[in-house]
């Protein structure tokens, strides 16, 4: 099985707002809607979106980007101009538990690393949400100690 991030385009946005975390996971407000995110990346424009793919299924959603040095509005209170950020992973609830969080993971690291400039990235995670936890931890992601909208902050520097 090989695990690939494709840009979300008008050809699988529909499959994209199709997924969905577990009924728990969105109870507890873990991720935003794939909806929300594609809006999001629409509106500022540094975000970018892409689907995780299993061969040729989509398997989950990844929103990141570089904040950018002007241009954030308000609500980016932890933006770090330069910095690459997660803003959004998820794995659709039909797929957990068979390891594509983590290979949809390594992709967006080695994604991002071979981006010109490319020095670190962080990610937020809610701190009941310990799979995310540890999968974070298992890509090398350490706490930094700040909350970002009560949310665990992490970094890997690149």
């Amino acid at each position: 099985m090989t695990i690939t991030l494709r840009p979300i385009t008008g050809d699988n946005w529909i499959e994209c707002i199709a997924l969905a975390p577990t009924e728990e996971q969105q109870r507890i407000g873990f991720v935003s809607p794939n909806q929300l995110s594609l809006a999001q990346a629409y509106a500022e424009r540094w975000w970018q979106p892409y689907g995780i793919y299993a061969d040729e299924t989509i398997v989950g959603f990844v929103l990141y980007g570089r904040w950018p040095a002007t241009g954030v509005s308000p609500h980016h209170t932890a933006a770090e101009p330069g910095v690459h950020h997660v803003l959004r992973f998820m794995i659709d609830a039909r797929y957990q538990g068979r390891g594509y969080g983590r290979a949809g993971m390594e992709r967006v690291i080695e994604q991002i690393k071979a981006e010109p400039g490319a020095h670190a990235i962080t990610i937020s995670y809610d701190p009941s949400n310990t799979v995310m936890a540890r999968l974070c931890a298992g890509a090398g992601f350490e706490p930094t100690g700040r909350l970002i909208d009560d949310e665990i902050e992490a970094r890997l520097s690149i």
